[in-house]
């Protein structure tokens, strides 16, 4: 069950079909932002939609759904995972996220050093 005020975050999620409205639904969570889709993903929105799902859309709306981890912790390991993939153009948003679900400056950059060491 998704974590209280993250119900209609799960929901719009479950319910992007193409490429554009799946990567379009992750900006739910923050609310007020409005996202066009795609961004760095934007190739693979357009052209192998099966991919944006496969590999990140699904797990994501997974995490959201199950609501298992506080979101600061989530928006942690989603930092992590943007360095160690590094998908710097999707850095900043989820380190606004993370600041928005209470991290400090100081746990981001806890985060840091770490993808150093995935990249070794």
């Amino acid at each position: 069950m998704a974590r209280p005020g993250y119900e209609k975050v799960a929901k719009a999620m479950k319910a992007a079909k193409t490429g554009a409205e799946m990567t379009g639904s992750w900006s739910t969570q923050r609310p007020g932002t409005k996202s066009s889709g795609g961004g760095g993903l934007s190739f693979w929105a357009e052209k192998k939609p099966e991919m944006i799902y496969t590999f990140a859309h699904n797990q994501l709306t997974q995490l959201v759904d199950r609501g298992i981890l506080d979101a600061k912790t989530s928006y942690l390991c989603i930092l992590a995972a943007y360095m160690g993939g590094n998908h710097w153009e999707g850095l900043l948003p989820q380190c606004c996220n993370a600041k928005a679900a209470g991290a400090t400056d100081e746990e981001i950059m806890e985060v840091a050093p770490h993808r150093l060491l995935c990249s070794q």
